[in-house]
């Protein structure tokens, strides 16, 4: 069963900010869901649980997939900081 920490706790360990780990929720277009990676309690005013573990691995994952697509992007001589995008 995986541990859940309570925000300030759970930042500390990640080397986030508060405000930053909770901008990831997925409600606020961020990676991280709801049940997998934090848990929400019964009330407005319950504290927001995290499991440490699983957002460690979402983040990593994402970091990895990143460096991925920057390696392809230089592979093919394409500069990532030429791209645009176009609508």
């Amino acid at each position: 069963m995986p541990e859940y920490e309570k925000t300030a706790l759970a930042a500390l360990k990640l080397q986030l900010s508060q405000g930053y780990l909770k901008l990831q929720m997925e409600d606020k277009g961020g990676p991280l869901q709801k049940g997998v990676h934090y848990i929400l309690g019964p009330s407005k005013n319950s504290p927001i649980k995290w499991n440490v573990e699983a957002c460690r691995a979402e983040f990593h994952r994402r970091g990895m997939l990143l460096r991925q697509a920057d390696q392809f992007l230089a592979a093919n001589g394409i500069s990532d900081k030429n791209l645009t995008e176009r609508g």
